[in-house]
């Protein structure tokens, strides 16, 4: 049987990543807020996954984490895979 993973599932697996990154980092949501350029609010949002994660905050986040974002979707997709199992 074939996995399958929906773009929403992709979605919220890549920003709870990018929280445990955020995290590794000592840095709170308004910290990385200013670094992005967006509110507090909407960096909390995007990490529950109650605000779509675009491509170009993805970037933004990944610049401001110092993370590879081709490396960080992979892993995303890898983790998504493993859950919908």
């Amino acid at each position: 049987m074939t996995k399958t993973i929906t773009p929403k599932t992709l979605e919220i697996r890549l920003a709870k990543e990018f929280q445990t990154r955020r995290l590794d980092a000592g840095l709170t949501t308004a910290e990385l807020a200013d670094k992005i350029g967006l509110s507090p609010l909407m960096v909390t949002r995007i990490e529950t996954g109650l605000l779509p994660l675009t491509a170009g905050t993805a970037f933004l986040i990944g610049e401001a984490l110092d993370c590879n974002i081709n490396s960080l979707m992979r892993f995303a997709m890898s983790e998504a895979l493993d859950s919908a199992a």
